[in-house]
């Protein structure tokens, strides 16, 4: 996949210069050094910043996760770190991913209809991606969720998470929902 790629940009832009690469029409980091293309999770198309493959990744998780489980649980790095308000149920700090999956995950999906979770819109600067979603509680009360993701060589190292209004959710849980 990579080589028929190059082979593209390499005539397309018609290189007869053993010396030029199919990467010359790149930009340039301010330390001068060339953005190198990545490949998306998907492998289907070229990206040419990090925040591009970055964005690509969370993207990825949001899309799978409802058919793969175990979407992010690829993703995490070994030093995961999940940041939740403390008012939630599941609320706190969750260390790996046995912490997220065993403390955090069964009580989201016991507030969350997560079929209806949408992915609004992703921002990404460098390493760090934000994303704005809208879900719904299991009683159909809509909320808006914002995640701030950190990322290091591909991996999410933490997951800030924050919702515009808790009460949906406090309701719920006290009414039993």
């Amino acid at each position: 996949m990579h080589t028929r790629i190059i082979a593209e940009r390499i005539a397309k832009a018609g290189m007869q210069d053993a010396q030029q690469t199919p990467f010359e029409d790149l930009e340039r980091l301010p330390s001068g050094q060339r953005i190198a293309p990545l490949i998306s999770p998907h492998g289907n198309e070229i990206m040419s910043t990090i925040e591009d493959s970055n964005k690509a990744l969370v993207r990825h998780i949001y899309e799978d996760s409802a058919t793969d489980p175990n979407a992010l649980a690829r993703a995490m790095h070994e030093d995961f770190v999940e940041y939740v308000p403390p008012i939630l149920p599941w609320g706190g700090v969750h260390h790996g991913f046995e912490d997220f999956t065993k403390k955090v995950m069964p009580l989201v999906a016991a507030a969350l209809d997560l079929g209806s979770l949408r992915l609004v819109s992703l921002s990404a600067d460098g390493d760090r991606v934000a994303a704005l979603i809208s879900a719904r509680t299991r009683s159909g009360k809509e909320l808006w969720i914002a995640e701030h993701w950190t990322l290091h060589d591909g991996k999410v190292t933490s997951l800030m998470v924050f919702y515009h209004d808790t009460i949906p959710l406090l309701e719920d849980a006290a009414a039993g929902s």
